[in-house]
């Protein structure tokens, strides 16, 4: 394919040959439209308009102490405060009321209205946007593919965002290496979308899940912090819901525990599904998940000693003869190395004397027992 590329600012063009496109261009991105590639799921969540700001005198203007994240819960402040360098400069994203132009804002007001008292605030920028829970329709256009925030749009709330663009792009890049090395069966490419189109609409739902519960107790005004039974009531029940809010920062379900369950080039060992928590991240070698971290004894982490390829991990004192998957991969050009860890532990993890990991360090196979067909694993594994 050709690519015009233009360089913006200067307003150069150059003309690029490739044999595939990576739309990394953005939640705007002119990849997306130009493929026409519309977005499916919920729009317009909430407006935002965004405050970038330095304010070093900050910090001595309220009783919240240091923290990188505030949540203001009353109505007339609702959104959220991000603290970007040592309580100098922050970014106050603001919830706009609807019909509420983003230009009517005066950003140092809104700055000192939050905290409740004046000091000296220096704006860098103020920009308006909006969260979505959004996901293209597909991620792949013959030999383009989106990428990132071209694949997907989300609230901020949860942090999911980056998250899943890089995992995105992991998944992609060992994909396309097999396809320019040769290696690649016909339908690797086509599993970019398969296993990453899911993990968009499950993050997206779930960051639009956090924002909604956290705008659920941004709805009270002065009452909030006023003297009474009812005031007290309310803070009771405010107490109790955001407690219930915790998976909005302990999230490790969300950002590790995805999975790639009826992938092709996955290959099944008959267990259950876990359930997918967001919360909470259970490590688990299962085909489809990610493969676990493990400290080995010499103080080594296991993720240093595999790939950058496919690793072939053997665990427990005994090595079983994998020559067959060995020159299965040699003879498909798949790049593959052998790895024996005798730690307990490892084998204890991974439950399973033979794990193939994939460079996405995800688990691919695993057994007891080297594969019948060590051919047809390798076949399946790079989507032939």
């Amino acid at each position: 394919m050709t690519c015009r590329i233009e360089h913006v600012p200067t307003g150069r063009v150059e003309t690029v040959r490739a044999e595939y496109l990576a739309g990394c261009d953005g939640g705007r991105s002119t990849v997306r439209r130009g493929l026409g590639i519309s977005y499916e799921g919920t729009s317009n969540l909430a407006s935002f308009v965004s405050v970038y700001f330095h304010a070093p005198e900050m910090i001595d203007h309220h009783r919240f102490g240091h923290g990188n994240i505030f949540f203001p819960l009353h109505r007339d402040h609702r959104g959220f405060l991000l603290t970007w360098d040592d309580d100098k400069t922050y970014t106050y994203h603001l919830i706009l009321d609807d019909g509420q132009d983003w230009t009517d804002i005066d950003p140092v007001a809104a700055v000192t209205s939050v905290v409740g008292s004046e000091f000296d605030v220096k704006v860098h920028s103020v920009q308006p946007w909006e969260a979505h829970a959004l996901v293209a329709t597909r991620y792949r256009d013959g030999r383009c593919f989106l990428v990132g925030d071209a694949a997907h749009l989300f609230s901020p709330t949860g942090g999911f965002g980056m998250n899943t663009g890089v995992s995105d792009a992991i998944d992609l890049a060992w994909k396309l290496q097999a396809a320019l090395e040769g290696w690649a069966g016909d339908g690797l490419l086509d599993t970019y979308d398969i296993e990453r189109r899911p993990v968009g609409h499950r993050n997206t739902q779930e960051a639009a899940d956090c924002f909604d519960h956290l705008f659920r107790v941004m709805q009270n005004g002065d009452e909030i912090d006023s003297e009474g039974p009812e005031s007290e009531q309310l803070r009771a029940e405010l107490a109790a819901d955001i407690r219930e809010q915790e998976k909005l920062i302990a999230s490790s379900g969300t950002l590790l525990g995805y999975r790639y369950e009826g992938s092709p080039i996955v290959v099944p060992d008959g267990t259950t599904e876990p359930p997918d928590n967001a919360r909470q991240y259970l490590p688990v070698a299962r085909p489809g998940h990610r493969a676990p971290h493990v400290w080995l004894d010499d103080g080594a982490a296991l993720y240093d000693r595999l790939g950058p390829d496919f690793t072939l991990l053997i665990t427990g004192p005994i090595s079983p003869d994998v020559t067959d998957v060995a020159d299965a991969a040699a003879a498909a050009g798949v790049p593959l190395q052998v790895l024996h860890v005798t730690d307990p532990v490892a084998a204890e993890v991974y439950d399973a004397t033979l794990v193939l990991i994939r460079p996405d360090l995800m688990v691919a196979w695993r057994s007891d027992e080297p594969p019948a067909d060590a051919a047809a694993l390798i076949d399946t594994i790079r989507g032939a």
